[in-house]
């Protein structure tokens, strides 16, 4: 259970990344630069990954309470595409 902690730690903090980077893709515009077309950050991608990222961590937590091996995997399937989103981000 120790590695489910680290995990969770490592993925809290890189949450709080995430929330900085969303801070301030709001604060320069967010969804007003789309309509200008001036943004690399398309809304759908940005907030596919949040929605993504924000479920998978409530999914590792259900894990870690529950002990069920099905939640981790589901967790790690959900990561792929977070994982490959950011990287478009």
């Amino acid at each position: 259970m120790g590695t489910g902690i680290a995990a969770l730690v490592a993925w809290v903090v890189t949450a709080l990344g995430g929330f900085v980077m969303l801070g301030r893709w709001v604060s320069q515009g967010g969804l007003r630069q789309q309509r200008g077309g001036v943004t690399r950050f398309p809304a759908g991608l940005v907030f596919s990954h949040f929605g993504l990222a924000a479920g998978g961590l409530v999914v590792w937590i259900a894990y870690l309470l529950t002990d069920k091996n099905r939640l981790a995997w589901v967790a790690f399937v959900l990561l792929i595409p977070v994982a490959l989103l950011g990287f478009i981000i």
